[in-house]
Parts: C-alpha cells; structure tokens; sequence
C-alpha cells in the first residue's frame, strides 16, 4: 500500500508543479497584456485586429502596416529601458504618465535633425 500512497502523492505534487507554472504563465501574459507593462499595446491590438478582419490568405500583406509600427514601438521602448537601466534609472520602464514626454522629446530630436 505504501508504494501506491507514494506514486498517488508523487502524482499529485507534480499535477500541483504543472498547475503552478500554468498559473504563472497565465499571470505572466496578463501582465504583459496591461498598458502599465507594455507600452505598445494599442499597436499591438490593431495587428491582431488587422488579423482578424483579413483573409486569412492575405493578412500579412495588409496587416503589413499594423506589423512594422508594432514592431517600431517595440524597437523604441526597448532602446529606452535599456538606456535607462544603463544609467540607473528605476523603474527600467517608464511609467505610462511619463511615455508621452518621452516620445515627444524623441520626436523632436528628430525633426531638429532633419
């Protein structure tokens, strides 16, 4: 009876493992879906509603648009929590109250370099 009390237990601490990653993931992805953590959520839900209004055949020549901003703002936030973590700035991504301003100083410099 032992053995089968210690596989039953084994079993179920591993279903347990598995839930707990599950969960975690879950939470994970949430997060990420929050404008707070991901500051190119809108471009990122107009690329998936891009998808789901196009052929399937076809989307990735008219969704191409949607694509290549998401992935520019991507670029963009990404060069900007690198920057600030290199120069200590906590949080490594800015707020969304202070994105704005960010995104216009980036603005400017490059009007002011044209």
């Amino acid at each position: 009876m032992t053995g089968l009390d210690d596989e039953f237990h084994k079993r179920r601490e591993e279903r347990q493992r598995i839930s707990e990653q599950k969960r975690e993931a879950q939470r994970k992805a949430n997060r990420y879906g929050q404008e707070s953590d991901n500051p190119c959520l809108k471009e990122k839900q107009l690329s998936f509603d891009c998808i789901a209004r196009c052929n399937q055949q076809n989307y990735e020549k008219e969704c191409e648009v949607f694509f290549v901003n998401y992935k520019n703002c991507r670029n963009f936030w990404s060069s900007v929590e690198k920057q600030r973590k290199w120069q200590g700035i906590e949080p490594n991504m800015p707020p969304p109250e202070e994105r704005e301003k960010i995104r216009a100083e980036f603005m400017g410099k490059l009007h002011n370099k044209s």
